[in-house]
């Protein structure tokens, strides 16, 4: 039947996270994507939780959709590879009879658990294409003193463009992403980090709006 594998990777770091999505899970996909070998119909997505300071190293969470047992049939020997070499620490694999979208509609409140269903599925491809274009990490913001600077918040406004958002679209998105950090940001490192951030968010707000007071009086 088909559902979900979570194929769970320790790493000794957080940095060896990058290392594991470069060296296996991004050429995994094109790999099984590609092979003559497997037929299963699935799809893969991941995520990397190194900066849980609960955890002592790195963690890759390669998720399978679909026909999962196939492709954790096809790929086992290479994770025993990776784990025998002491790049992957262990691996493990939590495996679910449901799907992407069930899990969604259980998570994400509102009417379109589609969307909360293919989304990590569509970051992790578009991760997966800066990873090959870039040598290193791209910056959120590569200079904060710049007017407009270069960084990945720019794929998040070129997203919202191509879809037709407009300005208040795309400013409501950035206040549901800043509620939902601040809320990660409180429960995996305290509230008082995320009150620091958001005083943070405030300062850069009255700056911004005394800015515009200024723009106002030159007019």
């Amino acid at each position: 039947m088909p559902g979900i594998a979570m194929v769970v990777f320790s790493v000794p770091t957080a940095d060896d996270e990058v290392r594991l999505l470069r060296e296996y899970v991004f050429p995994a996909m094109d790999r099984l994507d590609d092979s003559a070998e497997l037929s299963a119909d699935h799809r893969i997505r991941a995520f990397r939780y190194g900066a849980d300071p609960d955890l002592p190293g790195g963690e890759i969470r390669m998720a399978i959709e679909g026909e999962f047992e196939t492709v954790v049939d096809h790929e086992r020997d290479r994770w025993n590879d990776l784990r025998e070499s002491s790049f992957v620490d262990s691996w493990c694999v939590e495996a679910q009879e449901t799907d992407a979208k069930s899990i969604a509609a259980d998570r994400f409140a509102g009417d379109r658990p589609d969307v909360a269903a293919h989304a990590p599925f569509l970051a992790t491809s578009a991760a997966k294409e800066w990873y090959e274009t870039f040598d290193g990490p791209v910056p959120a913001v590569a200079d904060d003193d710049a007017a407009v600077s270069a960084g990945w918040w720019m794929f998040v406004h070129l997203f919202a463009n191509i879809q037709g958002a407009d300005w208040d679209d795309e400013i409501d998105a950035l206040l549901v992403g800043i509620e939902n950090r601040l809320r990660s940001l409180e429960a995996y490192q305290g509230p008082d980090s995320a009150r620091e951030r958001l005083d943070d968010i405030r300062e850069r707000v009255d700056s911004f709006e005394t800015m515009l007071d200024a723009s106002d009086s030159a007019v």
